[in-house]
């Protein structure tokens, strides 16, 4: 499904896999992977998505010049494959205007909601991710730890708004980090949620509409907060719930 700013976590794995390659410990890179997950910022974005692949956008490119660019940024679907993830693409830009034209063509043909190779993940994909972020078994413990402290969410205040989604859905004193992103058609979102009782879980919502936004994903909240609540301490007890990731249309 298209994956809106859930790209973005991607993103900043990348970002700090290749500051770590470098031997870089700090970078003013890190400034623009905080203000795209924390404010959603998309020149933010857009910048680390240059940083990462080495690319600029600008006018059509021809030929090898071409080839060249779309190799390039194809380096985050590369690093990712290398880690087992399958059918998937994140190796677009962050756009809420028309895209300049080199990207155009890197986006293809032109579909009924999006293009023809727009940034897609699935559900399965994105939980994957955020666990081993939570887990810090990804890039290293320092890295993960700051991509989760710029994804920290205040439940409350997160509540506040049409589209609060996840948050919404859980009981007082819970805590989560995550992210989300939407547009016209979609909203998704991804988060790893703590529940008053100790219990951990990740879920994941991708969901599609064809009129307006809805609280699917605040629903789905609920009812895996309310079920994860359920459980006693009789229970086998674990650091997380099984992973939670589902993907929705509604209509």
């Amino acid at each position: 499904m298209y994956a809106s700013s859930l790209a973005q976590l991607f993103y900043a794995v990348a970002a700090y896999k290749k500051l770590a390659d470098q031997g870089i410990s700090q970078s003013k890179i890190e400034s623009d992977i905080e203000a795209m997950l924390a404010e959603n910022d998309y020149e933010a974005a857009n910048r680390v998505v240059d940083f990462v692949t080495g690319t600029e956008s600008g006018d059509e490119l021809t030929g090898g010049d071409f080839k060249a660019f779309k190799r390039q940024r194809n380096v985050v679907n590369r690093y990712f494959r290398d880690l087992g993830f399958e059918n998937f693409n994140v190796n677009q830009k962050f756009w809420t205007d028309t895209p300049s034209p080199r990207d155009l063509q890197l986006l293809g043909k032109p579909l009924s909601q999006n293009y023809e190779h727009s940034n897609r993940v699935t559900a399965n994909q994105v939980a994957a991710l955020a666990y081993l972020i939570d887990r810090e078994a990804i890039v290293s413990p320092q890295a993960c730890q700051k991509i989760k402290s710029y994804c920290s969410r205040h439940v409350d205040q997160a509540k506040i708004g049409a589209l609060a989604g996840i948050a919404a859905g859980l009981p007082r004193g819970a805590k989560m980090w995550g992210v989300k992103g939407f547009t016209r058609q979609n909203y998704n979102e991804v988060a790893v949620v703590d529940l008053p009782n100790g219990s951990r879980y990740v879920l994941a919502v991708l969901s599609r509409y064809q009129q307006r936004p809805n609280n699917f994903a605040t629903q789905v909240s609920r009812i895996a907060a309310h079920r994860a609540m359920m459980k006693t301490g009789d229970d086998e007890r674990t650091e997380y719930v099984p992973q939670t990731a589902l993907s929705g249309a509604s209509q």
